[in-house]
């Protein structure tokens, strides 16, 4: 027999956001278990990493010296080639052909292919592309029907 396991842990990947949190399942006040929220750690400004309670669903694709190094270094990766979260949505502001947003939304659209990098969608010719890439045969579809507009972006 098994044992049950103490700790329950949810994952929201959001559209909009993705949180973490857990809930302990030792005995004890039973009737109101408490939710723990696990803080996201994330750049937040250039140099500058703290945690929030949701990590915003948006990836930022840095250009070839774009941004020191040391503006966007994590704990994890002093060099990422990309950034998610706050400053990746404020970057992306700035720079919205470098933006990855509402991924969820791109990955389900029929004309994607779901392994192949195109995203971000409309970005600049100097600039890497990430994922997914619409399929072959699909590509004027896709461009009529979503060139000019992201796709729908749902709360998440």
């Amino acid at each position: 027999m098994s044992a049950k396991p103490r700790y329950v842990v949810g994952i929201d990947l959001g559209t909009t956001n993705s949180a973490l949190a857990s809930v302990d399942t030792a005995p004890g006040d039973a009737e109101k278990p408490t939710i723990q929220m696990f803080p996201v750690p994330q750049v937040v400004a250039p140099g500058q990493v703290d945690t929030r309670a949701t990590l915003p669903s948006y990836l930022y694709v840095l250009g070839a010296n774009e941004l020191p190094p040391a503006a966007v270094a994590l704990p994890w990766d002093p060099a990422p080639s990309s950034i998610a979260g706050d400053f990746a949505r404020a970057r992306g502001s700035e720079v919205p052909a470098r933006l990855v947003a509402s991924a969820k939304s791109w990955l389900s659209h029929p004309g994607i292919d779901r392994t192949a990098p195109v995203l971000p969608w409309g970005r600049s010719p100097d600039s890497r592309k990430s994922f997914p890439r619409p399929k072959r045969g699909s590509v004027d579809r896709v461009a009529s029907s979503s060139a000019t507009r992201a796709p729908n972006r749902c709360s998440g």
